[in-house]
């Protein structure tokens, strides 16, 4: 059996702070994964999962309305050059149902 990676775009990448995108090879969800080591913790992660049924009115948020378009570089065209840290937060505040999970070592 051969791994394969999942898909993944880097979103940023500064200051102890990385946050990128993937797509689950189990249930095709889209993930954001973020690790912050310059925070007031050792490090602190945290991560958002959208359900594929929630990946048209992410792309209507996003204002990208070709269904054919790779998601992950949608959101990359997005979230990348923007003040956005914390991109999963930010489509929840938008009405995007997701799941959140974190961690937090002292």
């Amino acid at each position: 059996m051969t791994y394969e990676p999942e898909p993944t775009v880097l979103l940023h990448a500064a200051d102890g702070l990385s946050v990128d995108a993937r797509i689950s090879r189990h249930g095709g969800g889209l993930h954001f994964y973020a690790q912050d080591l310059g925070g007031p913790f050792s490090e602190y992660e945290w991560s958002w999962t959208f359900a594929p049924e929630t990946f048209a009115d992410i792309r209507a948020i996003l204002a990208d309305h070709d269904p054919q378009r790779d998601l992950l570089i949608v959101v990359q065209e997005f979230f990348a050059d923007s003040d956005i840290r914390d991109p999963g937060k930010w489509l929840r505040d938008n009405g995007i149902p997701a799941e959140f999970w974190s961690r937090v070592e002292h």
